[in-house]
């Protein structure tokens, strides 16, 4: 059986899935968009996360000991260092708004 946590932050719902280990990449972009991609976010950093780091409408790929694959770099809306920076800029509305300003 596959593990996953979901998180919601604030009132807009922003949920959080990590421990998709064992999921193959359409699995992944699926569940996502079984979910209403418009509300979700994802953190990931392998080749298998690329299409539900594409879906969600916050990606943070995480280039840390394990590093990043290069797809899911280019289908990530942000990169964070590991996953507590990536958590810490989700908590942090205004380090959030400021990172996605155009």
């Amino acid at each position: 059986m596959n593990k996953f946590y979901v998180y919601i932050l604030d009132s807009k719902k922003f949920y959080l899935y990590l421990n998709f280990k064992l999921l193959i990449s359409l699995e992944k972009a699926a569940y996502i968009k079984n979910l209403n991609e418009e509300s979700c976010f994802s953190i990931r950093n392998g080749n298998n996360d690329a299409l539900m780091l594409e879906k969600s409408t916050i990606s943070i790929a995480l280039i840390g000991d394990e590093e990043c694959s290069t797809k899911a770099l280019l289908n990530s809306t942000i990169v964070c260092k590991n996953i507590v920076d990536a958590l810490d800029l989700l908590l942090n509305k205004n380090r959030l708004i400021a990172t996605l300003r155009k």
